[in-house]
């Protein structure tokens, strides 16, 4: 299997998922920290859509605007955890942009630690695979890491943590990649 995990090429397949249009729409939607060059960090994103099995459920914890659910479209369920529009997070005039979503995403609106307490069936399914990527609570990533059976967590200027399912396979793709 032929893995791409630059960030041109994994960018560039997100986007070729999204509707015309979705990507104005989003980054445009409240005060989004995003634009058309950066949606996601994809790269941590399309090889994993690649290579988990389609019936796995999709756990993408710190996935802000979710733009990358598209690349889950034939999993299960791609659930989204992020807290960044609770109102307690808000300050003064922010106004949160919306999330992208398809039909079997589903989001929660808390941070990392409170969704593995609240759905604790996915922590040991067999079936789901936590997610990860550049989520600025590292802490909270690694309580994930530890509390999980299947993960990926990837932080910029730390070593890739992965676990579980394929978890040789998935960082020797992810290793043998330049500039990841």
């Amino acid at each position: 299997m032929d893995i791409h995990v630059d960030f041109k090429s994994c960018h560039k397949k997100v986007i070729d998922l999204l509707e015309p249009g979705e990507i104005n729409y989003l980054v445009h939607s409240g005060d989004s920290e995003l634009d058309s060059d950066f949606i996601c960090f994809a790269q941590n994103y399309t090889p994993l859509s690649e290579l988990l099995p389609k019936h796995f459920t999709i756990v993408d914890c710190g996935c802000y605007q979710a733009m990358q659910c598209h690349l889950f479209l034939d999993f299960k369920a791609y659930i989204g955890v992020d807290n960044y529009d609770r109102p307690s997070r808000n300050h003064g005039d922010y106004r949160p942009p919306l999330r992208a979503t398809d039909w079997n995403v589903v989001h929660y609106k808390m941070d990392i630690t409170s969704f593995i307490s609240y759905c604790p069936e996915y922590r040991e399914d067999p079936n789901t695979y936590f997610i990860a990527s550049a989520v600025p609570d590292f802490a909270q990533t690694l309580i994930l890491f530890r509390s999980v059976k299947n993960c990926f967590v990837a932080y910029p200027g730390e070593p890739l943590h992965v676990k579980g399912f394929m978890a040789e396979e998935i960082l020797r793709i992810y290793n043998n990649t330049p500039n990841l």
